[in-house]
């Protein structure tokens, strides 16, 4: 065991958590940040006109569960994995460790080569399947060709830096994000405002910001200044299928965004068009960097709490948790706020135009999502926390009844009884009954807990 992660089990817990919970979250936000830069440039630099500053926009939100699939494999094989090999080195079996590592990365690499490339011969059928209307399709097939072809490399980088934070160097992981994200910022400026290569040069931007840090990071793990490195012998098929399995839930979670935005853009291009998923994608947006504000915490805690259970320190597991959920409240909290505020000015980020149809059903949504900020984070630190006591029954119950199985029932049912106004506020519905499950079911796992403990 590193110093580092030495520190992780007998250092002050506050000091700990605020290190690597900080950094984490920085790294999510300037993951986030990059699709509100895309947006950006797209909804504002893109056409001649704001109609197609609009249809592109759109066209990136069609696209959005394509992404979000492919880095659902590699949340699912990087946490699941992560989760074994923390505990690993809490037991010191390094070498155990370096073959849970070696296994993962190797799979993602392997898998997104072959999602790729499917995506790529069959864009124009993918891109229907989403739901791209007959004017939206030229947008969403550019874009999905440009982009798949350099997918593997932000699955990887995030696969990296997971790895570097159980490595003990969470400000190295921190770092090449954030490197990542000012290159995003300069590549889209470069390619849409100085080289006018419209939406296929925000493809290409967001695809090569993250080349330069995923090599980087392959070089670090492969020199002598890491202690988690590539050795030749892989893990056995056994314990590959129970690492996926252990991250599972976190597989549900970020899919199901792809999900819900597929579900709720075809919903919305019945209701209003190309105008409607652009006013979905403003509010998406939004949404979807609370959840990533979350998610920063609940992988934050995958290495305190999975090195901390290798070495049976369970107070200070309980001390990160709480440190966790009163955090991910306050952020919670603030974001709400923020929005009461200045939530015209956010949404006129992306849709200047004030009187457009695009514009009026994104405050008419605003409206109603914004209290769903007050209940995204509990049930995300809850299933983060199950997935690293390695209990990933409870945690694929929580991902799943929250991230998809509540917003797309809600999505389809309410708006039969309340019309429009169903569907604003299905995202605030489940959000509301998926913290509740998730709290339930945490303080059912403790009684049965404290239960067998009173028996031993």
């Amino acid at each position: 065991m590193n110093s580092s992660n030495l520190e992780v089990v007998s250092g002050n817990t506050l000091t700990i958590f605020i290190k690597y919970v900080s950094l984490n979250v920085l790294s999510l936000i300037a993951m986030t940040s990059s699709g509100f830069v895309d947006a950006y440039f797209v909804a504002n630099y893109i056409g001649n006109g704001e109609n197609e500053g609009q249809l592109a926009l759109a066209s990136i939100n069609i696209f959005l569960p394509v992404f979000s699939l492919s880095f659902a494999f590699s949340i699912m094989l990087t946490i699941g994995s992560a989760v074994r090999a923390g505990k690993y080195i809490g037991e010191n079996k390094s070498y155990e460790a370096n073959q849970t590592f070696t296994s993962s990365i190797i799979l993602i690499a392997v898998l997104m080569i072959i999602f790729s490339t499917l995506c790529i011969i069959f864009n124009e059928p993918v891109a229907r399947f989403l739901g791209s209307s007959d004017t939206l399709l030229p947008y969403v097939t550019t874009y999905l060709k440009t982009f798949m072809p350099f997918v593997i490399f932000p699955t990887l980088n995030y696969a990296f830096t997971v790895y570097a934070r159980v490595d003990g160097k969470p400000f190295l992981a921190v770092s090449t994000i954030v490197a990542s994200f000012m290159l995003n910022i300069i590549l889209n400026y470069l390619f849409i405002i100085v080289f006018d290569m419209g939406l296929r040069g925000a493809a290409l931007a967001t695809g090569l910001s993250s080349v330069p840090s995923t090599i980087f990071l392959l070089i670090y793990f492969l020199s002598k200044y890491s202690t988690i490195s590539f050795v030749l012998k892989f893990e056995s098929f056994k314990k590959v299928a129970l690492s996926t399995y252990n991250g599972l839930s976190e597989f549900i979670s970020e899919s199901s965004l792809g999900l819900v935005t597929f579900i709720f853009n075809i919903i919305m291009m019945k209701f209003a068009k190309e105008a409607g998923v652009s006013a979905f994608t403003t509010i998406n947006y939004l949404t979807w960097a609370a959840g990533m504000i979350a998610y920063g915490i609940g992988d934050a805690l995958v290495p305190l709490i999975s090195i901390n259970l290798g070495s049976k320190k369970m107070k200070r597991i309980k001390k990160f948790l709480i440190y966790a959920m009163v955090s991910s409240l306050t952020v919670g909290l603030i974001i709400f706020t923020s929005t009461i505020f200045f939530g015209e000015d956010m949404v006129a980020v992306f849709l200047k135009d004030r009187s457009s149809e695009a514009f009026l059903v994104s405050m008419e949504f605003m409206k109603y999502v914004k209290w769903s900020f007050l209940f995204i984070a509990p049930a995300i630190i809850l299933s983060a926390y199950f997935t690293a006591m390695q209990k990933p029954s409870l945690s694929l119950v929580i991902a799943l009844s929250r991230g998809a199985v509540l917003p797309i029932f809600f999505v389809l049912v309410l708006p039969l009884f309340l019309g429009n106004t169903g569907i604003y506020i299905s995202l605030t519905v489940s959000n509301v009954l998926g913290t509740m499950f998730a709290i339930y079911l945490f303080m059912l796992n403790k009684r049965h807990s404290s239960k067998i403990k009173c028996s031993e």
